[in-house]
């Protein structure tokens, strides 16, 4: 659950930047999309030389593009 949590949370505030900035949807997606595989292969490089602990998951992918997602929405509403 925490883990659930704590990749919506950790995204969150690129949403609430990305819905300030007058963009259009196809590019909003495409870095709702690309920043999360960016942090996932940033913690594979790291795994790989030894120097971070984390290893890569996909479930982490999704969680972080729908912590984007949820901001967005949640800024767009109020």
């Amino acid at each position: 659950m925490t883990n659930l949590l704590g990749n919506i949370l950790l995204t969150s505030p690129i949403g609430l930047f990305l819905s300030r900035k007058n963009m259009k949807n196809i590019k909003v997606i495409n870095l709702s999309i690309g920043i999360p595989v960016l942090i996932e292969l940033v913690q594979l490089l790291l795994y790989l030389f030894k120097i971070g602990t984390r290893t890569v998951d996909k479930d982490d992918v999704l969680l972080n593009m729908l912590g984007i997602i949820v901001a967005i929405t949640f800024q767009e509403w109020f």
